[in-house]
């Protein structure tokens, strides 16, 4: 009984102490499973709250990288528009063709991103540059070229999206643009190239809350309906491109935070309750040993961000990871301070000089000004423009003109003083700004200088080189108050310097503003009248002195204008200044052909008609190339049109205005050299362009009766015209007496006030069917007004 009473007693106890391990052991379990589970839905919240952070943080760390690099490339384009190559390219074909493409080549790619950039001129037509895309948005050039205001858009090609920049081109003094700027940025390959996200989220560019470029997706293809997860961040651009309201958007799968979470949470749960205690022991050991380090390469990073200066260094030592890291972060601010000293130097230094450029010029400018206002003491500014340098270019070649430009710019640099600035503008364009002047004696000596040290010729490789200037100066603060007002005042100086001849200098002038405000209200009054048009054609009839019968009759321009009709000499200038006289002289030559053509459907002999092209029609092959088109399209015989160009105007580039002008003798245009006698051409020009008329200028025929001079000159042009078997016509014949000497000398034509003044087409005709041509015309029949 005892036995079994104590195995029943053993018994129990055995069961007791099984139950209490089972308790034991079940409230550990369920301890265990408490602290698991609180600890598992603790850190998942805290790591959704964390995925949902990182998610935002790469929403802004991706839209200021993508805004970085958009204002990067904005940044190097938004000052091509006021390039000196650009503008120049944009008035000289050469230019554009030896220099221009390459330009444009090099910026094909900034900082890894593809840009297709255009150049146009006034109309909008592709002159240089990736050309369709001038035409891949439709209402650009009302802005730009139209109200002379930037336009930017975003388009869309295919399943790519650009954004599409085109800016204005003013030339000097001109009030409407002379052309267009036009760069288009691959926004896809933008997105592509710098806006991958790490964490595996669709990454968007969205333009006015709708998505334009998305390139960047999770790696499982996840549709656009299960993301869940969403960030956007607006892209902080420059106010002209604010209107596309650019933002970046991410977004993340709800399953890549839940489900790599609830794996990733339940076999570490587990094993971070056994690891705790080893990786808290891990951690506190190895922290203090990184945390030095890690804390000093984070000091020295916020320095350098804060400071903008790459001059701090990481100074730790040892041979850690974290150190060979801040190793490599001091060599990265080595080479970014390098970079930085040359781009620094590129951006205020002329690359072929070494002068400081245009943007260090008006820093320069902006800074002696508001010294000068603090002092009180005067500043000169100087605008030098070299007289005819283009004809270097073109005669020489341009690597001479480049080497003309350097050692120009080497006696400029000896010749001030080290306080003054000298600059290259741009082209053949240098300024200097001469500080503490006493008085305007003093900029007037120092332009003196400078005209007679470019007097020295240059040796440029075998060529001894004449230079000579033209000078502007304009003095703070009587002819302005900041350097814009300074520069505009000193621009228009230079322009009364050049127009009064070569090699001096010219103060500003109250009165220059005025003729400058003239001359850009001439141009609008133009520009409408070409609209309407508002312009008329007269004709002068040119007669065969001995036969007196009409030989031709010269097309002369005439403006409509509310206070009644306008001569050429009014207009003309300006017209030619503003490249106006291209529209104008394509209108008069349109016209002259048609009234040529009609004028034989009425039954007249078939005469000639005169038309007088100017040089600057004759600059630009595209020019010819619409006059040629003109003639074409009118279906007049070539043969019936005479072309008359002044002989100063053949001068002004023989080479290529002798090549157009035989493009029209070539289908069969006659020409004439107008006012022959009154610019300096040479008989090889004259033989060279094989001119088929010669007219006598007015001036040497006026008073021919009564000065032996203008006798004897017009009896050599008359010989000459004859030696060279051409036509020979005089000018302003007005009275018997020039009749009887021209016959005598046997000049064969004759146009002016004895036989008539301009007509209209009308009366023209009516003159010639009443027999005009050959009436006794008397002496008090002469009217004197000068109608040319």
């Amino acid at each position: 009984m005892r036995v079994q009473s104590l195995k029943a007693q053993n018994g129990m106890e055995a069961r007791l102490a099984t139950w209490i391990a089972l308790v034991a052991s079940t409230l550990t379990v369920l301890f265990v499973l408490v602290v698991g589970v609180t600890s598992y839905f603790v850190t998942r919240s805290q790591i959704s709250q964390g995925v949902q952070n990182a998610l935002e943080s790469n929403a802004t760390v991706l839209a200021g990288r993508l805004d970085s690099t958009l204002k990067s490339v904005v940044s190097t384009l938004s000052g091509l528009s006021q390039n000196a190559l650009i503008l120049n390219s944009l008035m000289d074909s050469l230019t554009r063709d030896t220099s221009l493409e390459p330009f444009l080549k090099d910026l094909s790619t900034i900082n890894g991103i593809p840009v297709e950039i255009v150049l146009t001129d006034f109309e909008g037509n592709a002159v240089a540059g990736v050309r369709r895309i001038a035409e891949s948005a439709k209402s650009w050039k009302d802005s730009v070229l139209g109200e002379g205001v930037p336009f930017t858009s975003i388009e869309k090609e295919a399943s790519r999206a650009f954004l599409f920049v085109a800016e204005p081109i003013f030339y000097l003094r001109t009030l409407s643009p002379e052309g267009a700027l036009i760069h288009r940025i691959d926004l896809s390959r933008l997105m592509n190239e710098f806006s991958a996200s790490p964490g595996g989220e669709t990454v968007r560019l969205l333009h006015n809350g709708r998505s334009i470029v998305e390139d960047i997706a999770s790696e499982d293809g996840t549709e656009a309906s299960s993301l869940t997860l969403t960030k956007t961040r607006r892209l902080d651009l420059p106010e002209s491109f604010r209107h596309l309201a650019l933002a970046v958007e991410v977004t993340a799968d709800a399953k890549l935070v839940s489900d790599p979470l609830d794996q990733l949470l339940v076999v570490y749960l587990f094993l971070g309750i056994g690891l705790l205690a080893g990786v808290i022991l891990v951690t506190t050991l190895a922290g203090r040993r990184l945390a030095l380090p890690l804390r000093e390469l984070e000091q020295v990073a916020a320095a350098v961000v804060a400071s903008g200066s790459v001059d701090h260094r990481f100074e730790g030592g040892g041979y850690t990871e974290v150190t060979r890291l801040g190793q490599t972060f001091n060599q990265m601010l080595v080479q970014l301070g390098a970079a930085h000293k040359q781009l620094t130097t590129l951006a205020h230094h002329d690359p072929l000089t070494g002068l400081a450029n245009r943007t260090w010029f008006q820093m320069r400018l902006k800074s002696d000004l508001h010294e000068a206002k603090r002092c009180q003491q005067l500043v000169g500014i100087l605008l030098l423009d070299l007289d005819d340098f283009k004809g270097v270019n073109d005669t020489l070649g341009h690597p001479v003109g480049d080497e003309l430009l350097k050692q120009i710019a080497e006696r400029l640099v000896k010749l001030v003083r080290t306080t003054d600035t000298v600059a290259r503008l741009g082209g053949d364009e240098f300024a200097v700004i001469g500080t503490h002047l006493d008085d305007a004696r003093d900029a007037a000596v120092l332009g003196q200088k400078i005209i007679t040290t470019l007097a020295q010729p240059f040796r440029i490789f075998t060529h001894d080189i004449f230079a000579s200037a033209s000078i502007g100066i304009a003095i703070y603060p009587s002819d302005g108050n900041d350097g814009d007002e300074l520069l505009s005042n000193a621009d228009l100086a230079l322009y009364k310097a050049k127009s009064e001849g070569r090699e001096h200098f010219q103060f500003y002038d109250l009165k220059l503003n005025t003729a400058a405000q003239k001359r850009k209200s001439v141009e609008a009054s133009i520009r409408t009248a070409l609209e309407k048009p508002a312009f008329c054609l007269h004709y002068q009839p040119r007669v065969n002195i001995l036969t007196g019968e009409i030989a031709g009759a010269e097309s002369l321009v005439r403006w409509q204008s509310e206070n009644g009709l306008v001569y050429p000499d009014e207009f003309i200038t300006v017209a030619e200044e503003s490249r106006l006289i291209v529209p104008l002289g394509e209108w008069v030559l349109r016209e002259s052909c048609l009234q040529a053509i009609a004028w034989e459907q009425a039954g007249l002999a078939r005469f000639p008609v005169a038309v007088n092209l100017s040089a600057v029609q004759l600059r630009r092959k595209e020019d010819v190339t619409s006059l040629m088109r003109i003639i074409d399209e009118t279906g007049i015989d070539p043969g019936r049109l005479e072309i008359e160009i002044t002989e100063s105007a053949l001068m002004e580039n023989v080479d290529s205005t002798i090549r157009h002008l035989a493009a029209f003798q070539a289908i069969g245009v006659r020409l004439a050299i107008d006012d022959i006698g009154t610019g300096h051409s040479s008989l090889a020009n004259l033989k060279r362009l094989s001119v088929d008329m010669l007219k006598i200028d007015r001036t040497f025929i006026r008073d021919l009766e009564v000065d032996a001079d203008d006798a004897a000159i017009t009896r050599a042009i008359i010989q000459i015209g004859l030696s060279l078997d051409l036509t020979v016509v005089a000018e302003g014949v007005e009275t018997p007496g020039q009749v009887e000497f021209l016959r005598k000398h046997q000049c064969q034509q004759a146009q002016g006030y004895l036989y008539s003044k301009a007509l209209s087409a009308e009366a023209l005709k009516d003159w010639i069917l009443n027999g005009c041509a050959t009436a006794q015309v008397s002496r008090s029949s002469v009217n004197r007004v000068l109608v040319h």
